[in-house]
């Protein structure tokens, strides 16, 4: 990991400068990616305090060899010809620039005197240019995978680089505290009151060094008592739920019974983990992550469900079930919904054709090939059977509770699957 790295001496660390862009993005879509359409860029970045603050920052902090990167190729046009009125040399690279000409920008940057690359979806990964000394970022991301991707261009190691500085501007868009985890203690900020430096302690101990405007600190705590405010509504209808069904309210119970949707926008880091977060649930730490795992997984085809019906019909009496059981499992679950099916249009005009033993193929060797590559913690996949492991299957208490919470996660899934915008009929 990032800490790991710098500590051992195999990453550079870095100098974090953070400051408000303030923007505000209140009509403007930004993608979990970070990505701004350009007719929004045009509306928003053209803001002429917003680019006089972008390039005083630049300039003050920068040091030889910059990356910047942007949110849409409109964003980096804007930047690119406000740093030449700034005499700021730069060329824009973007996704579609020609491969030799990227090449040749690159090469200029490596070994001659081009000082500064403005980049839109490239360079979040794969490219080789340690010289790289400061970047800034300017890119809206709620994704921490790109924004790691991002930093890291600038922290291989080279000849006579001591550290990385880091120029962020930071919005008023929901999830941007998601980058300020990754480098603290505690990776729930927004559950915090208050804001402080300690939270950055351990990433200080290796080099490393955190700079905040004001203003950044004041968007941090106006999402603190955002959030707090929506955990206490969410806390106040799970008891209303609990009240009327008077029993442990699953993600299908809440999801039936609230106006308040189960979604990572109203639940950051899951339904489930709010729950034990919040004392709501009689679970423990493990049961927590193996169900908010069957809701998170990624899920374009409902087959890896029937691999967890499967444990469910032997009410989990084992950690193993043969592949000849989650076949059967799929093949039972597929003949029970294929009228639904038929009517909403899916691959069922094809799977129709399959033999049993054809059916029996696909819905084993998919799922468990994706469930055991997503969640390697969790799942082992082998040749003939699919197993949990045993160090996870020992910490799950199987019994009526729980056997109940993983039905209706399943239900809970299936029902979302069939209800998506391309299907018509529930």
């Amino acid at each position: 990991n990032l800490f790991n790295g710098i500590a051992n001496g195999w990453l550079v660390p870095f100098k974090y400068y953070s400051f408000s862009d303030d923007l505000d993005y209140a009509n403007i879509k930004v993608s979990k990616d970070g990505f701004i359409k350009d007719v929004d860029s045009k509306k928003i970045y053209t803001n002429q305090v917003y680019l006089d603050n972008v390039v005083q920052k630049f300039l003050f902090y920068r040091k030889s060899k910059s990356i910047v990167f942007c949110s849409s190729v409109e964003h980096a046009k804007i930047i690119s010809l406000e740093f030449i009125k700034n005499k700021i040399d730069n060329q824009v690279i973007t996704g579609e620039t020609d491969k030799f000409k990227r090449q040749a920008i690159i090469d200029d940057f490596k070994l001659n005197d081009l000082n500064v690359i403005i980049a839109v979806n490239v360079f979040n990964e794969g490219i080789d240019i340690p010289n790289i000394d400061t970047v800034l970022m300017l890119r809206p991301t709620l994704s921490s995978t790109i924004f790691m991707q991002q930093l890291g261009r600038g922290l291989r190691t080279h000849v006579g680089k001591k550290d990385l500085t880091v120029i962020d501007f930071i919005g008023n868009y929901k999830g941007v505290e998601g980058k300020l985890e990754l480098f603290s203690n505690n990776k729930n900020l927004l559950n915090k009151t208050g804001f402080n430096l300690e939270e950055f302690n351990d990433f200080e101990e290796v080099g490393c060094s955190f700079n905040f405007d004001f203003k950044v600190i004041d968007i941090i705590k106006k999402m603190q008592i955002n959030s707090k405010r929506l955990s206490r509504s969410i806390i106040d209808e799970y008891n209303d739920i609990y009240n009327i069904i008077n029993k442990q309210v699953s993600i299908l119970d809440f999801y039936e019974h609230s106006l308040i949707k189960p979604t990572k926008n109203n639940f950051s880091n899951g339904y489930y983990k709010f729950l034990y977060n919040n004392k709501l649930c009689d679970f423990n730490e493990m049961e927590i992550e193996f169900m908010q795992m069957l809701v998170d997984t990624a899920m374009d085809r409902h087959y890896k469900m029937f691999v967890i019906m499967s444990f469910l019909n032997t009410s989990f009496a084992s950690n193993v079930i043969t592949k000849n059981a989650i076949g059967q499992t799929g093949l039972t679950e597929i003949k029970k919904r294929r009228d639904i099916s038929m009517k909403l249009n899916l691959d069922y005009d094809q799977l129709k054709l399959l033999t049993d033993k054809q059916l029996i193929t696909k819905f084993v060797k998919m799922p468990c090939d994706r469930l055991a590559s997503a969640h390697p913690n969790i799942f082992i996949n082998t040749n003939d059977d699919f197993m949990i492991k045993e160090e996870v299957f020992d910490q799950l208490r199987i019994n009526e509770m729980f056997i109940n919470e993983i039905r209706d996660i399943i239900d809970y899934r299936l029902i979302k699957f069939y209800s998506q915008g391309r299907f018509n009929d529930k």
